[in-house]
C-alpha cells in the first residue's frame, strides 16, 4: 500500500513515520480596537473577514433575516475576535442570535461557558457546548499535565520558559520536566509558541483556553499559592526593568514590559488584596513606563487601587515611590494640584525614609510642577538644591 495516503485531523500528531503534520490555525479575525478605527465602511471592513462570515451564515441558519449592518458590525467583530476565530465556538455564538443581539452575545462572553451550549444533535457529544469540547482535550491530558495546564492560568498574554519554571513547578511538576510538559501541550493544541522580545519565545493561550485553565486552577486549591509566586516573579522582574527603562536600553525594555503588561496587571490586582506593598514597589519602579507608552488613565487607576488597599497607609519606602510615581502620572495627564500633593506627600516620607538623594531628585521634579502653577520661588531654590548637591556629590543625574 505505498501509494495510499491518509488525510486525517487530530488534537495532536501520531507520531508515526511518514507523517506530517500541517496545522490548522483559527479562521481570520480582525481586531476592533485595532482594525475599525476611523474605518470608512464598516460593514465592507467587517465581512472581508472568514469568522465574521461562519457567524453571518448561522446566525442567518437560525433568525432568517439577519444581516451585517452598521449597528452591529462592531459587535460581530468583538465576539469572533474574543473566540479567537474558533469556528465551534462561532457557530455556538451564532446560535443565541435567534433570542439574543449581537451587542448582548458580546457582552455575555466573559461567562462564555454558560453562554456557548447547545450545539445540534447531529454532532459528537464532545462538540455540543464549548466547555465540553476543551473538558475532552483536558481528559485526555496525563496528571503531569494537567496539573502544568492548569497552573498557567495564573498568567495573562503570555508566559516565558523561565517565569513557568519559577511560578508554576514543584508539588507535581518536577523543574526539568517543564519542558517537555510544555512541549506535550503545544503538541495537543492547548498551548502557541511565539515569538517575543528579542526572538524569546512566549508560551500563549488562546482566550477560551486561558479561561478554562483559569478555572480549574482556581477550583484546584492551589490558586492563592499560584498568584502569589506570580507576584513575586513580576515584582522582580519591575523591578529589574527599572533602571534599564531610564537608560541606553532603554527600548529593548519597554518591549519587554510590553510583552508581560497582562500579567503585570493581574499581579497589581491581586497585590491589592494580599500583600499591597509589593503592588506599591510595583508601581513605583513601571512608573517611567507608563509616561513613555502613555498609559496614563490605567497607571493612574492602578496607583488609586493600590494607595487605597488596606495596609497602604504604612509609612514605607514602597509607598513612597508609589507617591512619586503618582505625581509623575498626575503631571503627564495635566493634574497639577494632584502632582503637587502626591510629590509633596512623597517626599515627605522619603525624608522618613533617610533616602537623602531621592529627596533632592524628587525636590527637583517638584519644581517643575511648581513652575507650572506659578510658584516660581519654591522652583528656583529646588533646582539650585539639586545642582549644589550633585556637584558636591559627583552625581550627574543631581546636577
Amino acid at each position: 500500500c505505498s501509494t495510499i495516503r491518509v488525510l486525517a485531523t487530530s488534537r495532536h500528531a501520531l507520531g508515526i513515520a511518514g507523517e506530517r503534520a500541517w496545522p490548522v490555525p483559527p479562521l481570520a479575525v480582525l481586531n476592533p480596537a485595532r482594525d475599525l478605527f476611523q474605518t470608512a465602511d464598516i460593514v465592507a471592513t467587517v465581512s472581508q473577514y472568514e469568522a465574521v462570515r461562519l457567524f453571518l451564515d448561522r446566525a442567518v441558519a437560525v433568525k432568517p433575516g439577519f444581516a451585517l449592518t452598521t449597528q452591529n458590525a462592531a459587535a460581530i467583530a468583538q465576539i469572533c475576535w474574543r473566540l479567537d476565530g474558533i469556528p465551534l465556538a462561532i457557530e455556538l455564538a451564532a446560535a443565541r442570535a435567534r433570542v439574543l443581539t449581537p451587542e448582548q452575545i458580546a457582552q455575555r462572553l466573559d461567562d462564555r461557558f454558560r453562554l456557548l451550549t447547545g450545539g445540534g444533535r447531529s454532532v459528537l457529544p464532545h462538540q455540543q457546548t464549548l466547555r465540553t469540547l476543551i473538558d475532552w482535550s483536558y481528559d485526555l491530558l496525563s496528571e503531569s499535565e494537567r496539573v502544568l495546564f492548569r497552573r498557567l492560568g495564573v498568567f495573562g498574554g503570555g508566559r516565558t520558559l523561565e517565569a513557568i519554571e519559577a511560578v508554576c513547578t514543584g508539588d507535581g511538576v518536577d523543574v526539568y520536566d517543564a519542558l517537555d510538559l510544555l512541549q506535550l501541550l503545544v503538541d495537543k493544541s492547548l498551548l502557541t509558541v511565539e515569538a517575543g522580545p528579542s526572538d524569546e519565545t512566549r508560551y500563549t493561550m488562546i482566550e477560551s483556553v486561558w479561561r478554562y485553565a483559569r478555572e480549574r486552577l482556581e477550583s484546584s486549591g492551589e490558586f492563592d499559592a499560584l498568584r502569589n509566586r506570580h507576584l513575586d516573579w513580576f515584582l522582580a522582574l519591575a523591578e529589574q526593568a527599572k533602571p534599564g527603562l531610564e537608560g541606553p536600553e532603554t527600548a529593548a525594555w519597554l518591549e519587554r514590559v510590553d510583552a508581560d503588561q497582562f500579567n503585570f496587571r493581574l499581579a497589581l490586582e491581586w497585590a491589592a488584596k494580599a500583600d499591597v506593598q509589593k503592588g506599591l514597589r510595583i508601581i513605583g519602579a513601571l512608573t517611567r513606563y507608563a509616561e513613555i507608552r502613555g498609559n496614563l488613565e490605567e497607571a493612574r487607576s492602578s496607583v488609586q487601587l493600590l494607595l487605597n488597599a488596606p495596609g497602604a497607609q504604612e509609612p514605607t519606602s514602597a509607598r513612597a515611590d508609589a507617591l512619586i510615581g503618582a505625581g509623575r502620572i498626575a503631571w503627564c495627564r495635566d493634574k497639577s494640584e494632584d502632582a503637587l500633593r502626591f510629590y509633596r506627600e512623597g517626599i515627605a516620607l522619603l525624608e522618613k525614609c533617610g533616602r537623602t538623594r531621592d529627596v533632592i531628585l524628587q525636590s527637583a521634579f517638584l519644581g517643575f510642577v511648581e513652575l507650572n502653577n506659578g510658584i516660581d520661588d519654591g522652583a528656583e531654590t529646588r533646582f539650585r538644591k539639586a545642582i549644589e548637591a550633585g556637584q558636591q556629590l559627583q552625581d550627574i543625574t543631581l546636577s
